[in-house]
């Protein structure tokens, strides 16, 4: 392939042509009204297998723990980030979408 424009056009026309390459890439199509799709068994069994795992790996890993001494000071039970991404919201709101317990 040969490119025969000026490389600082080149570097502008990036996010426009990355953008082009996605949308032509990715066919999303939703469905209308209530129509269903038929599975043959192969594809329900795969779905079946997958959606276990996905379940699991989502479970609370909860807190991490880790004794940690900074100079003098010594922490017995510091929190360390796991770099999970957490969304908090106000228990009143948690309530009001009856979700159950906690």
């Amino acid at each position: 392939m040969e490119v025969n424009i000026p490389l600082l056009d080149a570097f502008k026309q990036i996010p426009k042509y990355a953008k082009f390459l996605k949308e032509l890439c990715t066919h999303k199509r939703k469905l209308k009204g209530n129509k269903r799709i038929s599975m043959s068994r192969n594809v329900s069994a795969i779905i079946g297998k997958v959606v276990p795992l996905i379940l699991e790996k989502c479970k609370d890993q909860g807190t991490f723990y880790m004794p940690c001494i900074i100079g003098n000071n010594k922490f017995e039970n510091a929190m360390l980030d796991l770099g999970a991404s957490i969304n908090v919201m106000p228990l009143s709101i948690f309530n009001s979408l009856s979700l159950g317990p906690l």
